[in-house]
């Protein structure tokens, strides 16, 4: 964006210079420069007397007036089509993570709370399973809750 900014800071500033101070105070290039943006037929003309490269550029644009080009590409519509396909993407990518981690926190939760009952079976109280591994008694009270 640096870039365009200074380019649109530039054109902003040539245009001044020239709409206040005339083109006489345009160097060839800042005329140049000033033909290739104009929208105007009458200044495009103005400024490209003199110059062989604006008559030149003039004349292709007289010579393309009469041809039927597509429309331009809508360049807002391409940059909300742009930041929704961004979005979505990052999106999704988010969700993927959210969900191996929910997959993962799924799985652990199932493995700890096979260890316990199979400990429960062999005869052990839920504080010897917790003293044995290393797990919060109330962690395992809850797990042994949320299995019934």
């Amino acid at each position: 964006y640096g870039y365009q900014t200074f380019v649109n800071v530039f054109l902003l500033n040539l245009r001044d210079k020239y709409y206040t101070k005339g083109i006489k105070s345009l160097d060839e290039c800042e005329r140049y420069i000033m033909g290739l943006v104009e929208t105007s037929w009458k200044r495009t003309n103005e400024l490209a007397e003199g110059s062989e490269i604006l008559m030149e550029y003039k004349e292709e644009l007289e010579a393309i007036e009469y041809i039927d080009l597509p429309d331009p590409v809508d360049k807002v519509a391409e940059e909300i089509e742009i930041e929704l396909d961004n979005a979505y993407e990052d999106g999704l990518e988010n969700g993927l993570k959210k969900g191996h981690k929910s997959g993962v926190e799924e799985g652990s939760k199932r493995t700890l709370m096979a260890i316990v009952k199979n400990m429960q079976n062999a005869g052990r109280t839920l504080k010897e399973i917790s003293d044995t591994i290393c797990v919060p008694l109330k962690d395992i009270q809850k797990l042994c809750v949320d299995d019934k």
